[in-house]
C-alpha cells in the first residue's frame, strides 16, 4: 500500500510540474508542441500535403466530432485546397494548453472558426503528441463540438 501511496505522489508531482512548465525543457517542449499544431493546422488549411505528412504520425487514430475514426490516409485524402465554392472552415487555435511527459505530450484547447466576429463552430480537442525524428508529432485526436 506505501508503495502505491508513493507512485501516486509521485506521479501527482510530475503532472503539476509538466502543467506548471516544471523548467526550461519543458516550457521549451511546450512551445514546441504548440508550433506543431499550429503548423499541423496550416499544412491542413493549405493543402500542404509533405507538411501534414511530416507532422502527423504514420499510426495516427483521430476520433471526430461525429464519432467517425481517421487515420493518417484518411486524413490526407480529405485535405483539398479551400475555394470560393467549396470554402475550408478557418479554424483558430484557443487556449492550449500542454502536458509535457518526457518524448509524449498531451494538448488540450479549442479549435474555433469564426465569422462577422461571431463563433460558428467550437471544438474542444485533445491531442497526443510524440516526439520522433527531432519533431513533435500528432498520434492520437479526439474532436468534441460544443456550443459557439
Amino acid at each position: 500500500m506505501k508503495l502505491v501511496v508513493t507512485l501516486i505522489g509521485a506521479l501527482a508531482l510530475t503532472s503539476s510540474v509538466a502543467a506548471s512548465g516544471g523548467n526550461a525543457g519543458t516550457s521549451r517542449a511546450r512551445e514546441e508542441v504548440i508550433a506543431a499544431e499550429r503548423a499541423r493546422l496550416r499544412a491542413f488549411a493549405q493543402d500542404d500535403k509533405p507538411a501534414f505528412e511530416r507532422l502527423v504520425s504514420d499510426d495516427l487514430t483521430i476520433v471526430h466530432s461525429d464519432g467517425s475514426i481517421g487515420r493518417k490516409a484518411d486524413e490526407l485524402a480529405n485535405m483539398r485546397p479551400s475555394t470560393p465554392e467549396q470554402p475550408l472552415p478557418s479554424l483558430n487555435l484557443e487556449t492550449p494548453e500542454v502536458r509535457v511527459h518526457g518524448n509524449m505530450a498531451v494538448m488540450t484547447g479549442q479549435l474555433v472558426e469564426r465569422k462577422d466576429g461571431r463563433s460558428v463552430l467550437r471544438l474542444t480537442f485533445t491531442n497526443t503528441y510524440a516526439k520522433r525524428r527531432g519533431g513533435w508529432q500528432l498520434v492520437a485526436g479526439q474532436l468534441t463540438k460544443t456550443a459557439s
